[in-house]
Parts: C-alpha cells; structure tokens; sequence
C-alpha cells in the first residue's frame, strides 16, 4: 500500500493498495481484498480499481464491519480470467475527520487476499500484512 502518512482535518486522502505477482494455473475470476482502515481519522469515501488484467474487470465495495471493508473485483465478462503474472491496484479514498487523534497508529492495512477460480474459492492468503502507519 502507499499513500500519505501526515493527515490535515477534512482533506481527501487516497490509498493505493497493490496485488502483484498473481499465479493461478486454472484462471482467476475474482478476488477479495479485506483492507483495515483507522476509523478514529478516516471515513471511506470511494474506490476504483485502477489497473486490472483486462477492461472487462470492475471493483465492488461490499462489506464494512468494525472498519474493515471488502472489495471484490469480478472480470464481468467471464472471458479474461488472470492465468499468468496479473496486477491489480486499487485505489481507496478516505476524507480525514476533523478530530486528529487516535491511539492506533495504523492508518490502512491489507489484512488478506483470496481469489476465486473457475467456481472454487482459493482459500489460502494471495498475500497479507502491507500496511501505513501515520507519521
């Protein structure tokens, strides 16, 4: 992930966290990205996948639960599934809340990656424990 580390009341931040090195034999449909975010600063704001295997790929923001929010990325046509080295990044906005303190130092993590390929859901970790902490 990368991204700012000193906040200023009421700016718009953004994050970029990245997948690289995606090596799945069979073909990766969708993905799951559980990212962490500090919610004594930040408010989620908004997301883009900014670079995808093909065009046919979008990103959903699905779940938030005690701060920790899934992003699903899906190739909607089903017809550019992921079999070789793929990268995906995404961008997520926050807007910092006005109130600056916050007894966690961590501003966003990537908590954990899975994948779905053809129907079956791959449920090992892709990958884990990236994170910014505020300066």
């Amino acid at each position: 992930a990368d991204g700012p580390t000193s906040l200023a009341a009421g700016e718009t931040v953004t994050y970029r966290v990245s997948l690289t090195d995606c090596k799945v034999s069979e073909g990766l449909l969708g993905i799951d990205f559980v990212v962490e975010y500090n919610t004594d600063l930040l408010t989620y704001t908004d997301s883009v996948l900014e670079k995808g295997p093909a065009d046919t790929w979008e990103i959903y923001s699905r779940t938030e639960v005690d701060g920790q929010r899934i992003f699903t990325c899906l190739d909607d046509a089903v017809e550019n599934p992921v079999t070789g080295d793929g990268q995906f990044v995404m961008a997520i906005t926050f807007t910092v809340k006005d109130k600056l303190e916050s007894e966690n130092d961590t501003l966003i993590k990537l908590i954990n990656v899975t994948g779905a390929v053809n129907d079956d859901e791959v449920s090992d970790a892709l990958g884990n424990g990236n994170e910014i902490k505020k300066a």
